[in-house]
């Protein structure tokens, strides 16, 4: 009887301090759930500025500890329609292209087919200089390459043609010697890729990124497809808003051309690409060069709302 007691007195003493525990638990997420509404209380009386006052349009996703703090569309997709973005509303992506293209070198890397400190000339030894520079250079924009090359992206030219006048175009200074950002450098990044793996830039990364990520609503853009919820491209005049010019996507690849939603952020934000088996196992002689250029990549393409 005795030992009976006993066991129920200590059954009672271990339920209170689970009760406990569980109490103090429930109070501690109780406290960060009113922080995180808090938080995204003012992240959104923010953007609701940003989009009264300087007239923002697109999507905002803002993801902390794996919790989403705003998820909102802001102006239209189309000002002609007068349609309005959604959470869905595919945009061109711009420059952080080229973060999916140093992925794809890097996978070309680990497969053998390349490596980091190859040179240019490895793949277009017609290009100046191009025994001067590597592969690492043009990644982390060290390679001495111009900026890029506007009025060609906007013209007709051909592939090749435009591949021709591009080599015309000087170096800024000696391969190796500083940094300047360079498109110049993520196009023939680019043309590298359809040479070493024999498949169009496009097809690539789509067969080795985009579907292996489950980016289903990510692509490459060109100038005959028909993408559904995409927003129109405008840029700002002294008259207000204007028509993007015409790009040609035949020549303008490497450095842009990519678009997606909102769901490329939460790709990279929760780790997706992990998917992409850069194990970099037998490249132990290229893991610190990896990193600068991951956080190469991080720092050029990262905003803070509040600067």
């Amino acid at each position: 009887m005795k030992n009976s007691k006993l066991i129920f007195l200590l059954g009672m003493s271990l339920l209170s301090f689970k009760g406990f525990s569980q109490t103090k638990t429930m109070k501690k997420e109780l406290g960060l759930t009113k922080n995180q509404n808090d938080l995204s209380h003012k992240l959104s009386k923010y953007m609701n500025a940003q989009k009264d006052v300087n007239g923002f349009s697109g999507t905002v996703l803002i993801v902390k500890k794996d919790r989403v703090l705003l998820r909102q569309a802001y102006g239209l997709a189309d000002y002609e329609w007068n349609i309005k973005n959604t959470v869905d509303t595919k945009f061109q992506l711009a420059s952080v292209t080229k973060q999916f293209t140093a992925a794809a070198i890097l996978q070309l890397v680990e497969r053998g087919k390349l490596s980091l400190d190859d040179k240019l000339s490895t793949f277009l030894p017609d290009y100046p200089h191009a025994e001067n520079v590597t592969i690492h250079m043009l990644l982390s924009h060290s390679s001495g390459l111009s900026l890029g090359f506007k009025d060609l992206a906007l013209s007709t030219i051909s592939a090749d043609s435009a591949y021709n006048e591009i080599k015309k175009i000087p170096y800024e200074f000696s391969p190796g010697t500083k940094s300047e950002y360079s498109n110049i450098g993520y196009y023939l990044l680019g043309k590298i890729i359809e040479k070493v793996s024999g498949e169009k830039y496009a097809v690539f990364l789509k067969k080795n990124i985009f579907e292996k990520v489950g980016m289903k609503n990510t692509g490459i853009s060109n100038n005959d497809s028909i993408i559904l919820k995409k927003a129109k491209v405008y840029h700002h005049t002294e008259n207000g808003l204007a028509h993007n010019p015409y790009i040609n996507w035949e020549v303008n690849i490497g450095h842009d051309g990519v678009y997606s939603d909102e769901a490329v952020c939460l790709s990279i934000r929760f780790g997706e690409s992990t998917k992409l088996m850069l194990s970099f196992a037998h490249l132990p002689s290229t893991v610190s060069k990896i990193k600068a250029l991951r956080q190469n990549i991080i720092q050029e393409h990262t905003w803070n709302f509040f600067d």
